[in-house]
């Protein structure tokens, strides 16, 4: 799919273009990651946006996209963290924050935001019908002829379009065990 390693070489060297495409493609993802914190989307906006800023300015520190996921995620907590203690969250809250902060609930949430930013990585690369039909019967879990009303469709035009999107999807997702299998159980 996408060669980070050369993403981050090329940051290293300034390249404005591959900081652009991981601040892209990162942000959304990093954005959830933070609201999981601070439950206010501007707020989680906010912290991102200053960690990316972060990101840019040490960008010659980082020897590989790994590490720069890892500054990403790890930092974007730790403002997260930082905000709620600045705001004077009440205590109960913020015990809550605590013991949602374990390395166990970080690591989870990290794996689960990266999941769901490849899928949705490659469902953006599926015809918009065929990513349409899979996001109301797979993701919302919406029956075929709720589907079919939903899009004003047939009921077959919903189950051919499922199928195509999940023969894409594995492809986009070569390499990707977890999703394929979990789209092999789709059928």
């Amino acid at each position: 799919m996408l060669n980070w390693r050369f993403l981050s070489n090329e940051i290293r060297k300034d390249d404005e273009k591959a900081f652009e495409y991981i601040y892209q493609t990162l942000y959304p993802r990093l954005c959830a990651f933070a609201n999981q914190y601070v439950n206010d989307n501007n707020a989680a906006e906010d912290v991102v946006s200053d960690v990316m800023y972060e990101l840019w300015r040490k960008k010659r520190t980082f020897e590989s996209f790994e590490s720069i996921k890892a500054f990403l995620y790890v930092s974007v907590r730790n403002k997260s963290l930082s905000y709620l203690r600045k705001q004077n969250i009440s205590f109960k809250h913020s015990e809550e924050i605590k013991k949602t902060s374990t390395e166990s609930f970080f690591k989870e949430h990290l794996i689960e935001e990266e999941l769901t930013g490849i899928l949705r990585q490659a469902l953006d690369q599926l015809p918009e019908k065929a990513r349409k039909v899979f996001e109301l019967s797979c993701i919302e879990g919406l029956k075929y002829k709720e589907v079919a009303e939903d899009l004003n469709v047939s009921i077959n035009t919903v189950k051919s379009q499922r199928a195509r999107a999940i023969k894409l999807l594995k492809e986009l997702l070569e390499g990707q065990v977890l999703w394929i299998f979990l789209l092999n159980l789709l059928k």
